[in-house]
C-alpha cells in the first residue's frame, strides 16, 4: 500500500506519504473487508497512535494533496481487486454451467448404456 501511495505522490510531485495516514487508510480498508477476507487486528500501540492524531490539526495543501493521492490510490487498488474477483466469479459460473451440462449428458448416456446392457442380457437369457 505504501508503495502505491509513494509512487502516486511522486507522480503528483508531492513529498512522501505520512506513515500515520497510510496506517489509517489500511485500517479503514481492513475494517471494511468483506466475508472471507483477512482482517488484521490493530495492536494496542497502533490503536493509540491512530487515536492520538487530531482531526482538527490543520494540514498544508501539500499534505492534503498527498493524503488525497494516498486515499485515491487505495480506493483504485481496491476497485481493481473487486473487478478482478467479479471477472473470476463470472468465469467460474460459466464453467459450472458447462460442467453441469456435461454431467447431464454423461448421465443420459449412462442410462442408455444400462438399458442396452439390460436388453442384451434379456436377449441372451431368452436364447
Amino acid at each position: 500500500m505504501k508503495q502505491d501511495a509513494d509512487s502516486t505522490s511522486r507522480l503528483l510531485g508531492s513529498p512522501g506519504v505520512d506513515e500515520d495516514l497510510i496506517e489509517q487508510v489500511d485500517a479503514y480498508f481492513d475494517e471494511a473487508a468483506g466475508p472471507g477476507e483477512q482482517i488484521r487486528s490493530v495492536s494496542p500501540s497502533r490503536a493509540a497512535r491512530l487515536r492520538s492524531v487530531s482531526p482538527t490539526r490543520s494540514r498544508t495543501p501539500a499534505v492534503q494533496d498527498n493524503a488525497l493521492a494516498a486515499v485515491q490510490s487505495s480506493v483504485h487498488k481496491r476497485n481493481l481487486q473487486v473487478q478482478e474477483l467479479k471477472t473470476k466469479m463470472e468465469a467460474a459460473k460459466e464453467e459450472a454451467v458447462v460442467t453441469k451440462k456435461q454431467l447431464d449428458e454423461t448421465a443420459n448416456a449412462k442410462k442408455q448404456l444400462e438399458k442396452a446392457l439390460a436388453s442384451a442380457r434379456d436377449e441372451i437369457d431368452a436364447t
